[in-house]
């Protein structure tokens, strides 16, 4: 049986079918409607991103087209507030593709959510991001609202922020096609092909169809000193097919339907053994129209299919600390994992202006179910499976939200108040067979107040007061699996993390320079991360050594890794940003941001280990993973004409802890990045670009307590050269 929100979900679709179907009746002969905007839905569920009271940016299509980097995870690694791996997507693990917004790290809790056209594209089970299923040409512009400023709109993983990518409309008539290849010092060939066309294009029917394809060489992840005859580079080749339909019945009308099929396979990801399979189909809907009242409705929904599959590799003997020399034939396929979920949900959002003074007002409801699960078998060097597991689990989100913006008539002062409740449910867990404890569910009420003060036509000023929370994924709440003698353990009894947070910020133009600044501080509580809780280096204590309710036979599994809800945290920084148009032809712009984001307390995992080994795998004081203390962007563009575009961007930050433990350190660097295009006709368009030009070798992922996992280097100078043309 479909839970409330399910049924209201569908309750609240069918009306508004209803309405949409009286309003073609009404206003087929109508001349005077306004003409809905071929978009989709925006990350602010409608309200215009410049009119929010916290800190937004849009990249546009022609940014995007002339960013130097080929992948949107590397794109996205280039804007204020957010952090990606160094390594391209393509050369990630499945499980390694994380983001990072404002300092909300960890190790497996994501916290920033991820959609394309208002759809969530976090993977359903491990919530990170397959970027190679958004091809760079598909994009229309990308949305970033950083900070949970948004959550009362979109409810669990915005905790960090939002991130929605707008891909194109078909536009009648139009075919176009893209290729680009390249390589460079260190960097294998690589070869990007995109291409779409309009199928048929009228007065109320459009279809298109788009195709893209990436294969890679890749480089060896590996540092020189470490590699022997099983680190190798990590080939990989990626495929989207899709294909679209969109219906205008009237100008107040829009309705679209969307499918894709897509797949990347990594060959040798570090070790020559090691490979990943990452497929999948997704469908979304939807439809948008404009009432006679002057409001609005907005429905859209999807189902997504995926299955990820894994060779592991496993090793005897082998360190990364010894010469190359003799101990690589111990590498062999250690583990083969496989996992299928199904994911699917919607919302219906009504919207409209109901007075001067009452604006953006937006009443909807969300729902979201994932099922799936994993299974993993372990083998030895013989190929022998010596171990296996099944889980399997279903999550449920619902939500509801009422969200409006009071504009004062006696002060410049735009007032947003945002209610959101959330209900989050687990069951139907099991592992190799047997049921877990019975599920658990959680409600939560999380409200919102923004404030932006016009101060004078080029100054405003903002602040913003929330809650939010972030549920655990799948991945932490069920899936326990073994490697060689390491365990890594779910727990099924993990609680969402907590948020309340505040920011405030400035936006000033004086002449053609644009000024923003932000302010924020956040306090988190449940904080999750998967802490190393025993093992046989570091410091760490036995496994035998710790009561039996926290280990899995500890006889054979020296090393063990749980998810805990391990204590709280504290999230505060500066960002900032400037722009200066000094002329036609040249523009500078500069972004920088101080993230402080540490453990305060460890309370959660001290009640179950003791203060003492909490203190070791999950220090007070300490920095969260994968958060750099401040980052420094450049960039200097160069238009001197319609024809011809160079732009010069930078990078810098310094080195950070990989683990909240500390016991890996990643590199700091500065990376410079180049683009350059010439349009020798209108309908063509000749580019070269240059990931890290200067070639900086360091490592994205450091040396660690380990000595059978070695550091992986960021991506090498990498230079493409391709064209773009239109029919």
């Amino acid at each position: 049986m479909k839970s409330p929100a399910f049924r209201l979900l569908i309750a609240a679709a069918a009306l508004g079918a209803s309405a949409a179907h009286a309003q073609t009746q009404t206003q087929t002969a109508s001349t005077d409607t306004m003409q809905i905007p071929d978009l989709q839905v925006e990350a602010s569920r409608g309200m215009q991103l410049r009119d929010m009271d916290v800190s937004t940016t849009v990249m546009t299509r022609e940014e995007v087209q002339a960013a130097p980097e080929n992948t949107v995870d590397q794109m996205l690694n280039r804007m204020l507030g957010l952090s990606l791996p160094s390594v391209p997507t393509e050369g990630v693990h499945p499980t390694g593709q994380s983001i990072t917004m404002r300092g909300f790290g960890g190790k497996g809790a994501e916290r920033t959510l991820v959609m394309v056209d208002g759809i969530p594209i976090n993977d359903a089970f491990f919530r990170y991001v397959d970027w190679t299923k958004v091809p760079k040409e598909a994009i229309e512009r990308i949305e970033v609202i950083r900070g949970g400023g948004a959550t009362s709109l979109w409810g669990n993983m915005a905790m960090g922020g939002v991130v929605n990518i707008v891909t194109r409309d078909p536009k009648p008539g139009e075919k176009w096609f893209t290729g680009a290849a390249g390589a460079g010092p260190g960097n294998g060939p690589i070869v990007q092909l995109d291409g779409g066309a309009t199928l048929f294009a009228n007065d109320q029917w459009k279809a298109a169809f788009t195709a893209s394809y990436l294969e890679t060489a890749g480089y060896n992840e590996t540092p020189s000193q470490f590699q022997n005859q099983h680190t190798v580079s990590t080939k990989a080749e990626s495929y989207n097919v899709g294909g679209q339909v969109i219906w205008t019945p009237t100008p107040d009308a829009r309705f679209y339907v969307k499918s894709q099929y897509h797949s990347i396979l990594e060959n040798g990801l570090v070790f020559d053994v090691a490979k990943n399979g990452w497929t999948g189909v997704d469908l979304t809907f939807g439809g948008k129209y404009k009432l006679a009242d002057g409001g609005g409705l907005d429905a859209n929904g999807w189902y997504g299919k995926d299955t990820i599959t894994t060779h592991n590799n496993g090793s005897t003997g082998y360190t990364y600390t010894k010469p190359a020399t003799g101990d690589g034939n111990a590498i062999y396929v250690g583990a083969i994992g496989k996992t299928p979920y199904d994911d699917f949900g919607g919302s219906v959002v009504w919207g409209k202006d109901l007075a001067p003074w009452l604006t953006d007002v937006k009443f909807g409801v969300d729902a979201r179910e994932i099922q799936g699960g994993d299974s993993t078998g372990v083998l030895n060097q013989a190929g022998v499976q010596t171990a296996y597991s099944q889980v399997h689990g279903q999550q449920n989100f619902e939500g509801v939200f009422l969200q409006g913006t009071f504009r004062l008539p006696w002060l410049p002062l735009d007032v947003t108040i945002g209610l959101r409740e959330d209900f989050w449910k687990v069951s139907d867990g099991s592992f190799n067979g047997s049921a877990l404890p019975a599920g658990q569910q959680y409600t939560r009420f999380d409200p919102r107040i923004g404030l932006k003060y016009h101060v004078t036509p080029n100054l405003d000023l903002r602040a913003a007061a929330y809650r939010d929370f972030g549920a655990p994924g799948m991945n932490q709440t069920f899936r326990t699996y073994f490697s060689g003698t390491s365990a890594f353990q779910a727990n099924a009894a993990l609680a969402p993390e907590y948020n309340q947070g505040v920011e405030t910020g400035a936006d000033w133009r004086i002449g053609q320079v644009t000024l923003s600044g932000t302010a924020f501080y956040n306090q988190l509580t449940s904080v999750i991360d998967s802490a190393s809780i025993c093992g046989t280096s570091g410091g760490l204590p036995s496994c035998a050594s710790l009561p039996a309710s926290a280990v899995i036979n500890p006889s054979v599994y020296k090393t063990q890794t749980k998810y805990y809800n391990v204590g709280a945290a504290q999230v505060e920084g500066l960002e900032a940003m400037a722009d200066w148009r000094i002329n036609a032809a040249w523009k500078v712009d500069l972004a920088g941001t101080v993230n402080n984001a540490w453990l305060t307390s460890n309370s959660g995992i001290a009640a179950v280990l003791g203060q003492k080994l909490a203190n070791k795998a999950e220090p007070l004081n300490s920095q969260l993973a994968n958060v750099a203390p401040y980052t420094i962007l450049a960039g200097v563009t160069w238009t001197p004409d319609e024809t011809h575009s160079v732009m010069v961007g930078l990078k810098g930050f310094p080195a950070f802890w990989g683990d909240t433990a500390h016991t890996t350190r990643d590199d700091g660097a500065a990376v410079l990045n180049l683009a350059a295009s010439w349009h020798p006709v209108p309908a063509w368009e000749l580019f070269l670009t240059g990931q890290n030009i200067s070639n900086r070798i360091y490592y994205a992922t450091g040396p660690s307590t380990s000595t059978t996992t070695p550091p992986t280097l960021a991506a090498p100078m990498l230079v493409l050269a391709g064209m773009r043309f239109k029919l």
